[in-house]
C-alpha cells in the first residue's frame, strides 16, 4: 500500500489528475520508445539522489533516471540545468519513505512530495517514485512509446478554443505557493518509533558484590533522532564479604538518546542519563548507629542495541556506565577496615524483551 501527499506547485499542479491516466501507461505492453536528445527550451533538470542507510536494496539514482528516461521518451537531465530535482529514499522501522523536491535555478523550493510504502521490498516505491517526477517533468505527457503525429489538416482552423486540463470539472483555484520542505539531512532520520522494555539487569561496582535484578525503561521518539529514555532498576540486597551487613539500590533514571545506527533491523542507540534513589543496608549484627537508607544518584553514558522481530517485538542489549555523585563509606565500631565503601564507577548491564509502537 503505498500513500502520496503532494503539496501544490507550479511544477506539480496537474500530477494528481493524472496519475490514473500514468498508471494505465505504465501497465501497457507497447516497447520503450528511443531516447531523444531534450528538445531547445524543454524542460531540463539536474537530478540528485540518495538512498540512506537500510535503503540500499532501493534504486540508485541512475537506475531512476533510466526509468524517467524510458517514461518520457527522451532525456530530460542535464548537469548544467538551472532547475534541479532532489530525492532521499529511507527505510524507518517497516516503512519504506522516499521525499522528492523540485527547486529553482536559486535553489528556492517549488514543490515537494512523499511517497511512503509498506510493502516488503522497495521495488513498487521505486516504481512510484519513477512515476512521480515523470509526471513532474512533464505533467502532460503520456508513458508509452509516443505515436505518429495525425496529419496535418488541409486549412487552418477558423477558431480554436484554449484546451482545458484533462481532469478540470471548471475554474482551477490558483496555485499557492509550496512551503518549504524540510532540510534533506533532517528529513531522512525522523519517524522514530517509541519503545517499551522489560528485562533484568546486572550490576558491577555499585554494591559489595555483583548483583541481578529487574528493569523497565522506555523510549519516546522526540523527533529527529532523538529520543527520551525513562528507566526503573531494582538490585536486592547483597551481603559484605563478613556478612554482617548487606546493601541494595533502587533508583530511577531520565536522559537523552540519539540514534547513531538505524538499519533495517538492526538500531543502536547511545544515551546520557541522570540516575537517582537509595542506596539502602540491612544490618544484622552489630546494631547501627545510623540505620536507613541514603540518597544516591549517578550520571550514566550507556549504549543500547535492539534488534527488531517480526510483529511489534524486539529483543535489546544494554550497557551503561555510572559516575556515582556520592560515594559513602560505612563504617562497623572494631573493624579495621569499611564494611562497605563505594568505587568511583560502576557498570550495568541488561537484557530485555521489548515492544515497539
Amino acid at each position: 500500500m503505498i500513500s502520496k501527499r503532494l503539496l501544490p506547485s507550479p511544477t506539480l499542479g496537474l500530477l494528481s489528475c493524472l496519475l490514473p491516466l500514468a498508471y494505465a501507461g505504465a501497465s501497457s505492453a507497447q516497447a520503450p520508445a528511443p531516447i531523444a536528445a531534450p528538445p531547445p527550451g524543454g524542460h531540463v533538470f539536474r537530478f540528485h539522489w540518495v538512498r540512506t542507510e537500510g535503503a540500499e536494496g532501493c534504486a540508485a539514482g541512475e537506475a531512476l533516471q533510466e526509468e524517467v528516461r524510458q517514461r518520457l521518451g527522451r532525456d530530460p537531465f542535464r548537469a548544467d540545468a538551472a532547475r534541479s530535482i532532489e530525492g532521499i529514499v529511507s527505510r524507518e522501522g517497516r516503512r519504506w519513505t522516499t521525499r522528492i523536491y523540485v527547486r529553482d535555478a536559486a535553489g528556492a523550493p517549488m514543490g515537494a512530495r512523499t511517497l511512503q510504502s509498506s510493502a516488503p521490498e522497495c521495488a513498487p516505491l521505486d516504481e512510484a517514485a519513477a512515476l512521480a517526477i515523470s509526471l513532474t517533468i512533464d505533467p502532460e505527457a503520456g508513458l508509452s512509446a509516443p505515436t505518429a503525429a495525425p496529419p496535418t489538416p488541409p486549412a487552418p482552423v477558423a477558431r480554436a478554443a484554449p484546451e482545458e486540463p484533462p481532469c478540470a470539472a471548471g475554474p482551477s483555484a490558483p496555485l499557492q505557493p509550496a512551503a518549504p520542505p524540510p532540510e534533506p539531512a533532517r528529513a531522512a532520520a525522523s519517524d522514530r518509533p517509541s519503545r517499551l522494555e522489560l528485562g533484568l539487569s546486572g550490576a558491577l561496582g555499585l554494591l559489595p558484590s555483583p548483583a541481578l535484578g529487574p528493569a523497565i525503561s522506555g523510549r519516546v521518539g522526540l523527533g529527529g533522532r532523538i529520543a527520551l529514555r525513562l528507566a526503573l532498576l531494582h538490585l536486592p540486597e547483597v551481603e559484605t564479604r563478613r556478612g554482617a551487613l548487606a546493601f541494595g539500590l533502587s533508583a530511577s533514571g531520565a536522559g537523552a538518546c540519539v540514534a547513531t545506527r538505524r538499519g533495517r533491523w538492526l538500531s543502536v542507540d547511545t544515551c546520557l542519563m541522570a540516575w537517582i534513589g537509595e542506596l539502602h543496608a540491612v544490618v544484622r549484627d552489630p546494631i547501627p548507629t545510623d540505620p536507613g537508607g541514603r540518597l544516591w544518584g549517578a550520571l550514566g553514558l550507556g549504549a543500547l542495541a535492539s534488534i527488531d522481530l517480526p510483529g511489534s517485538l524486539f529483543v535489546g542489549v544494554g550497557l551503561d556506565l555510572l559516575l556515582p555523585l556520592a560515594r559513602y563509606r560505612f563504617l562497623v565500631e572494631g573493624w579495621s577496615n569499611p564494611a562497605f565503601e563505594a568505587p568511583a564507577l560502576g557498570l550495568v548491564a541488561g537484557l530485555w524483551l521489548g515492544l515497539r509502537r
